[in-house]
Parts: structure tokens; sequence; C-alpha cells
């Protein structure tokens, strides 16, 4: 396993993760917190794709519940 994939592991995801935020201000803190890590600008990149797909996920399966809840 490379070095990058090791530290992309030890970092808190979870710790920027709000369902209130919009895509864009979700986006920017995960870049943020991932240019504060020592990860290689390319798996930076490909977190940043995999995580933003990931919230966008979350985020459209909470909104359907609330919709489906009213």
């Amino acid at each position: 396993m490379s070095m990058d994939k090791k530290l992309s592991k030890t970092i808190d995801y979870e710790s920027i993760f709000d369902i209130e935020l919009s895509i864009e201000e979700y986006s920017e803190k995960l870049e943020d917190l991932l240019k504060h890590s020592r990860i290689g600008i390319v798996e930076q990149r490909k977190i940043l794709r995999q995580k933003v797909q990931e919230f966008k996920d979350k985020k459209k399966r909470h909104l359907a519940d609330v919709r489906k809840r009213k």
C-alpha cells in the first residue's frame, strides 16, 4: 500500500461532514482538509472526487427521506 493511501485512511472525513452544507461548501472544506495532509496531489484529487460523490449520494438520500416524511 502506498504512503498516500495509508495517510488517506488516517484522515477524519466525518469531522467536516454536515448534511446541511452545500456540495460546494463540502468540497471546499474537503479540499482544505486534504491540502493540510501530506497526501500527493493525484491521490488528493481521487479522494476529492470520491468523497464529493459520496456526499452527493448521502444528501440525495437525506432529501428523499425528508420528502417521504412530509
